[in-house]
């Protein structure tokens, strides 16, 4: 319901009203003044700022009365901002496979499905700071908001990453299981140990990534006593 009383307020704004405009087809500046009952010089500023951030994109142009006028459609990916099936089918669609694979089978489905959300393995040459850090960039642009805090130094030193705004808060809410995705995302793209701890307390949930350096293969074998 929050979701959707969000998006109500992003339809009404001049902004929003543009968007729900270039959903249909493409539009001139005046097109879209025309439909929303302004002037042009109203429009052209929310165009262009809209232009910036990405979600509208030039198309080519069409001829005007004194010079050509340039047309704009939704940029791809801006439908997301409407689309209210993602959450349900997905929500539906684990129930389905939970009660045909089992639970254990099921997570294992969502931890394959995180190791392949990660871009690109770790590099084990690189220091382990490094592989962290490219982590949690891929976790803010799936929507993430997250900090890293360090403990301690050296070769000792882990990480643990603080997400105070989930990249998948919406399903998480229903199914907790999708964290083990979250968790196993981390442990591919680090190439380390991750244990994930969320917090579910009220509409936020919070995550907490335990990120440790996986036991060295190389490491020396203890002597026999003789």
């Amino acid at each position: 319901m929050a979701l959707r009383r969000w998006r109500k307020a992003l339809l009404t704004s001049t902004r929003g009203q543009i968007i729900d405009r270039l959903r249909s087809a493409d539009r001139t500046v005046e097109e879209l003044a025309t439909a929303l009952g302004v002037t042009d010089n109203a429009i052209r500023p929310h165009v262009q700022q809209l232009e910036r951030q990405g979600l509208v994109l030039r198309t080519g142009a069409r001829p005007g009365a004194r010079r050509p006028a340039v047309t704009y459609k939704l940029a791809p990916g801006a439908e997301l901002l409407f689309s209210e099936g993602y959450v349900p089918f997905l929500d539906q669609l684990l129930d389905v496979l939970g009660g045909t694979l089992g639970r254990d089978d099921l997570n294992d489905v969502i931890r394959t499905t995180g190791r392949r959300l990660a871009a690109r393995p770790a590099d084990r040459g690189a220091p382990f700071a490094a592989p962290v850090q490219s982590t949690v960039a891929i976790l803010k642009e799936l929507g993430g908001v997250m900090e890293i805090e360090k403990r301690g130094n050296g070769g000792n030193a882990t990480y643990v990453i603080h997400g105070s705004s989930c990249s998948f808060a919406a399903i998480v809410r229903l199914h907790p299981e999708v964290c083990l995705a979250i968790e196993s995302l981390v442990a591919e793209m680090a190439g380390a140990r991750a244990h994930a701890r969320c917090e579910r307390l009220g509409d936020a949930p919070r995550c907490h990534i335990e990120v440790s350096p996986r036991p060295s293969r190389n490491r020396p074998r203890a002597a026999r006593p003789w």
